[in-house]
């Protein structure tokens, strides 16, 4: 898991990606839709666990919206260019109020 973070505006936005056991990457706010963006996530295997409620999620079923509710890696699409993972800085922006 790699983290990074983004001033938007003086808002701190932060955000991993991570490659799952398929080989695929995903991406997400370190953010929970519920749990709110103060702690975050972090890695143990092919998990990432929300470091407030301690929440597991495999790696490998990120990448969608929060449609079941609770906490939930809050969603950031990116798309794969080569060897690039590339986000919008619009998306980033756009995801800020998760940190406010």
């Amino acid at each position: 898991m790699e983290k990074y973070s983004f001033d938007a505006g003086g808002v701190r936005v932060k955000y991993f990606v991570v490659k799952g056991t398929d080989g695929n990457v995903r991406t997400a706010f370190d953010a929970c839709d519920v749990c709110g963006g103060s702690q975050g996530y972090s890695q143990r295997g092919s998990d990432v666990v929300c470091n407030k409620c301690s929440r597991n999620f495999k790696i490998n079923a990120l990448g969608s919206e929060n449609l079941g509710g609770g906490c939930w890696p809050s969603f950031l699409e990116h798309k794969i260019e080569g060897n690039n993972v590339l986000i919008k800085k619009s998306d980033i922006v756009a995801g800020a109020f998760r940190f406010r």
